[in-house]
């Protein structure tokens, strides 16, 4: 996983290898509160805070200072299950999508509490979260669900998506949506409207995984 903070500080979660940051044109590479390397698969940075999805956790750092690190587990609510995606909510609470049982969100007191999407397995696989306005985007195995504070939205390949399989979900600096998926798919929601293409080259689909904007507004595709 890439994510760009608002200073333009590039963070990398490796897994096995734990979370490094380029700054000032020097890799810097963070362990855990054990001393050890973790599994690192999501990333959130607000402000001055940060929050790195391990395998049955959240760990939060101060950008100022990431000797300090609080854990965030099954004592606040969170699954034994690998956390895939991270996003902080228009309230200042953090949302935590994971591999098998689906999307949380904590609440006001700290804890986190499940927010039922659909009865099926493959809507319980998160693979990415992003938020628009008061809207939470969340990709999953079965298309991408909105989420807000009256209701929950569904759309897959009926409302004009590449694929169901949703690998990557991020809003632009205008606002837009998008989402990478399986076999070359990108779509890109904007209001209403769905619009899809196929990233190919030399006749091949690739399956795309991940979506990044850099301080220019260009767009980056990983596969």
């Amino acid at each position: 996983v890439v994510l760009m903070d608002g200073e333009n500080n590039i963070w990398f979660a490796r897994i096995g290898l734990g979370v490094a940051r380029l700054l000032d044109r020097a890799v810097v590479y963070y362990a855990s509160e054990e001393g050890q390397q973790q599994d690192v698969e999501a990333i959130c940075v607000n402000g001055h805070d940060a929050w790195f999805g391990a395998a049955g956790r959240i760990l939060h750092v101060r950008k100022d200072d990431l000797r300090r690190v609080d854990t965030l587990d099954a004592r606040s609510g969170l699954p034994e299950d690998h956390i895939s995606a991270l996003e902080t909510g228009p309230g200042g609470g953090l949302w935590a999508g994971t591999d098998e049982n689906g999307l949380y969100k904590q609440e006001a007191h700290g804890h986190f509490v499940n927010v039922p999407l659909a009865n099926d397995l493959l809507s319980r696989k998160v693979h990415g979260l992003a938020r628009r306005g008061n809207a939470i985007w969340v990709a999953t195995s079965n298309g991408v669900y909105i989420v807000d504070s009256t209701r929950t939205r569904h759309l897959t390949t009926e409302n004009g998506l590449m694929h169901n399989q949703m690998n990557a979900v991020l809003t632009d600096t205008r606002g837009q949506v998008w989402l990478a998926c399986n076999n070359g798919g990108v779509s890109v929601v904007r209001n209403d409207t769905v619009r899809s293409f196929t990233l190919t080259q030399q006749g091949n689909a690739y399956h795309v995984t991940g979506i990044a904007q850099d301080a220019s507004g260009t767009m980056w595709f990983s596969t």
